[in-house]
């Protein structure tokens, strides 16, 4: 059925009005491409750039100021009117390759190296591009995209969220395929369709810019690069014939082509420290412009093979000649299977596998005999069902992944996991499985600034438990685990506080209800309930802590006064202000 079909509801047309309300119509977060205005090929770029890597001068033909907007959208030139890192880099590779500036038949070329470029040097905005584009190819043949370029454009103006709906995800919910779109995009439906003039004054609003785009086009040569980047060489030579590269500049791009081997290092790792040390948000940040490219998952004591893995389900299907519903078992991949396809598919791209809480499940149940993967170059034989599904998604689809009846990890797949030292003892790691990974311990940081020279946003924490007083959260946990956890050997560093075990329930302060029911109540009853210890007066109980207005209030306060915690107005507190004014704040996601 034709998409349009599909398409034509209230929704969209309440969003063709929102959006085609606006005297421009600004592109969505579906690109392929940086151009946002006059600029649709790099081969005048690269003239302008000849000149400053030549004279130190940048001086573009036409309008300077948009001519600087383009190239800075496109990673190339600082707004200073100097190259970028990664614009010098590209500028190199064009010289290095004899790329003439200025030559339009070059354009794919251009676009390979800056690809290629922006794997090798971590440039997020290609990779982004790209992704994009092996989205599109997974709906689209490369040819029917090349020759129909409309829809290079179309998803990019659809991809906008307005009125709560958004036409290009609505598209992707569908499961279409490239049956059911034509070879042009009949606008003159969509206005017979809804027969209002604000929709037609919209839809006309976006043939025209459209089509104004299709007009001077560039983006099919980026597109073009992504492809051969992504294929091997047998498709690369099927591509190179579809578009009828002929020499002097097909030898230049069999060099290029030759030459390009993207640099992704994976790795498995295991960040590991105390709860709420912001483990986390370590790998959070590792992970920043990957989201697309990652799958997460929690282990837990129920999680099994079959649910990190995969097995047979039942699933309800309806049976081709009654038409009824038929319950009938097949094989259901998870998410490792998931990922481990998706990474062989696309092996120009780094893919990352999270696992929050790893020793809380059985490793050696959960992985099975997949944890030799983990060695490098280590092969195993699938089960059949999962040999199955393996031929089906990379075999006979003609990628790599299961070879002669083998598995390997691919290289660009990386395994990042954490892990509470205080749980160390719900499922032990064996040494086999340990040694298979590389291990980060996250420290609990007592001063302004951290480990990684970024502030240490606990350092202002405040705690108030409604006596007139605020105490300081990083002298609280300092205390409680220098001179009352760390020193007890049947305790260690396992049972310490981490820095964002807590999050302020107001602004930087926490308040006494969750700093009793969190704190106190972990204190209690994981860590000194069975001990000999200073911070809890002899022959008490946590019920002793309640009602939390009075009681809560009074016990807290002894408790401070017990190991020697003071209000703040008593505390000098001493923080380097110069160093902490270089340092940009970040207070999301800090718990671990």
């Amino acid at each position: 059925m034709n998409w349009l079909k599909l398409i034509n509801n209230e929704a969209f047309k309440e969003w063709l009005i929102n959006t085609g309300s606006s005297s421009t119509l600004p592109q969505g977060d579906f690109r392929l491409d940086p151009f946002g205005s006059s600029l649709r090929k790099f081969n005048n770029a690269h003239s302008w750039l000849e000149v400053l890597a030549n004279t130190g001068v940048f001086t573009p033909t036409g309008r300077k100021s948009q001519a600087i907007s383009d190239l800075a959208s496109a990673e190339l030139l600082k707004s200073d009117e100097n190259f970028t890192d990664f614009g010098r880099l590209v500028y190199d590779k064009w010289l290095e390759y004899s790329i003439p500036s200025g030559n339009a038949n070059y354009e794919i070329h251009r676009c390979l190296l800056i690809i290629s470029a922006s794997f090798n040097e971590s440039s997020s905005v290609y990779k982004d591009y790209y992704s994009r584009w092996l989205e599109l190819r997974k709906i689209f043949s490369f040819n029917f995209l090349i020759t129909n370029k409309v829809y290079l454009y179309l998803f990019s103006y659809l991809d906008k969220d307005a009125v709560g709906f958004n036409p290009f995800q609505f598209i992707k919910s569908l499961n279409l395929s490239e049956t059911d779109f034509a070879s042009t995009v009949d606008w003159s439906s969509i206005k017979t369709h809804y027969s209002d003039a604000t929709v037609n004054t919209a839809v006309n609003k976006y043939e025209s810019t459209i089509n104004g785009y299709l007009s001077r086009e560039g983006r099919s040569s980026m597109c073009i690069a992504m492809e051969l980047f992504n294929s091997k060489q047998s498709e690369r030579e099927v591509i190179i014939t579809e578009i009828g590269i002929t020499s002097p500049e097909l030898n230049v791009l069999n060099n290029i082509l030759t030459d390009i081997k993207p640099t992704i290092s994976a790795s498995q790792r295991i960040y590991y420290g105390a709860p709420g040390t912001g483990k986390s948000h370590k790998v959070k940040e590792i992970l920043k412009g990957k989201e697309a490219r990652t799958k997460r998952v929690t282990f837990h004591p129920e999680y099994d093979y079959a649910s990190f893995i995969g097995g047979f389900k039942p699933i309800s299907e309806k049976d081709a000649v009654s038409g009824l519903d038929e319950i009938k078992y097949k094989f259901v991949p998870q998410i490792f299977t998931n990922i481990y396809i998706d990474a062989w598919q696309n092996e120009f791209q780094d893919y990352f596998l999270v696992i929050e809480e790893i020793n809380r499940g059985n490793c050696a149940e959960i992985f099975g005999d997949t944890f030799q993967l983990l060695d490098e170059g280590y092969e195993i034989t699938p089960s059949n069902e999962l040999a199955s599904h393996l031929d089906k998604e990379l075999t006979k689809k003609g990628y790599d992944g299961f070879t002669n009846g083998k598995m390997q990890l691919p290289s660009n797949l990386s395994l990042l996991a954490t892990m509470n030292t205080s749980d160390q003892s719900l499922f032990p790691m064996d040494s086999a499985f340990k040694r298979r990974w590389d291990w980060e311990y996250i420290p609990i940081c007592y001063t302004p600034i951290d480990d990684f020279k970024k502030k240490n946003v606990s350092f202002d924490f405040k705690i108030d438990i409604a006596d007139g007083n605020e105490y300081s959260w990083i002298k609280f946990i300092e205390k409680i685990n220098l001179n009352h956890i760390k020193i007890n050997q049947s305790l260690g560093m396992d049972k310490c506080i981490g820095n964002y075990f807590i999050k302020p329930d107001t602004g930087k302060t926490i308040s006494l209800n969750p700093f009793l029911n969190k704190v106190i109540f972990y204190l209690w009853n994981d860590v000194f309930k069975d001990e000999e210890n200073k911070v809890f007066e002899e022959n008490t109980s946590y019920e002793d802590f309640f009602p939390l207005d009075t009681n809560g209030k009074t016990k807290i306060k002894e408790l401070f006064d017990r190991i020697e915690l003071k209000p703040i107005q008593n505390l000098e507190i001493t923080e380097d202000d110069a160093q902490l004014r270089q340092v940009a704040e970040d207070n999301e996601g800090l718990d671990s």
